[in-house]
């Protein structure tokens, strides 16, 4: 038996709340439980929360979610949504199935206003390095967000989020250790080069450049880099480095696709969208 007490923390994960409406199923987390009701610190099934699905132009507490992709550029999605559970649960699905990495920060201490369009801009050492703007809308399946894109950054990023010609309504900083990448995007545990093997094969063309480069990385030696310059067409040469040099494993395909990105970086950016 269940002793109902506040000295008693572990009784409150045997309870939930279950919410169902239009827009889907959420579970809620219980905040207190006793012998005749369990009680919701921040319920997202309020009138407010009503308000907002139905689009009506009402303040309220937004969150801000951040998420990266493991490129040598910097590719940020920043969402912005209200505090609903079943939108963050969808959220995190993208962000699994796609491979991207969550970069946590701090969320809006003021109320926002549903249907505003809002800007987001990105500064390093002062300078706007890019802008994207959206409006504060309620999407229950696929949430909007900022697209965000900046080449080679090497410095701690500001985001700030404001109305047009008004002050910032948030401002946080992602140090550098924060956002730099660590290596390709892997989607469900394939490797960017085995995913898009047959693209790749088909579209790569500055074989000579990336042979070099290999060379030089001694990803290949002498006798193979000949052996594969030798061969007449660049398909034929893409072939000939997936059944030799990128079956070294890991190490090696990560230097493929460093090398892929400076030697073909609109392919690799349309790939990767």
């Amino acid at each position: 038996m269940y002793h109902f007490t506040d000295d008693n923390p572990t009784i409150l994960d045997k309870f939930a709340v279950l919410h169902i409406d239009d827009c889907g199923v959420t579970v809620e987390k219980v905040s207190e439980v006793t012998s005749f009701h369990v009680k919701l610190c921040e319920p997202t099934f309020s009138l407010k929360m009503v308000l907002v699905k139905r689009g009506w132009s009402v303040e309220i507490d937004c969150r801000v979610f951040v998420h990266k992709t493991n490129r040598p550029f910097l590719k940020l999605h920043v969402y912005l949504i209200p505090p609903d559970p079943a939108l963050k649960e969808e959220l995190d699905k993208k962000k699994n199935s796609f491979g991207y990495e969550e970069i946590p920060l701090q969320h809006p201490k003021k109320p926002l206003k549903m249907n505003d369009w809002l800007i987001l801009t990105a500064h390093l050492d002062g300078k706007e390095m890019a802008s994207d703007s959206l409006q504060l809308i309620y999407q229950s399946m696929e949430p909007n967000f900022y697209k965000l894109f900046i080449e080679n950054p090497d410095k701690d990023l500001v985001l700030q989020l404001k109305r047009e010609n008004e002050h910032p309504v948030w401002t946080e900083k992602i140090l550098k250790e924060e956002y730099q990448s660590t290596g390709p995007v892997k989607a469900s545990g394939e490797h960017f080069v085995d995913k898009h093997r047959v693209k790749l094969i088909e579209r790569v063309s500055n074989l000579a450049a990336i042979l070099d480069d290999l060379l030089d990385k001694k990803v290949i030696q002498q006798g193979v880099y000949a052996e594969i310059c030798a061969k007449c067409t660049d398909e034929d040469k893409m072939r000939a480095l997936y059944s030799g040099p990128l079956k070294a494993g890991e190490t090696c395909k990560d230097i493929v696709y460093k090398i892929l990105v400076k030697n073909e970086p609109l392919l690799i950016q349309e790939l990767e969208k």
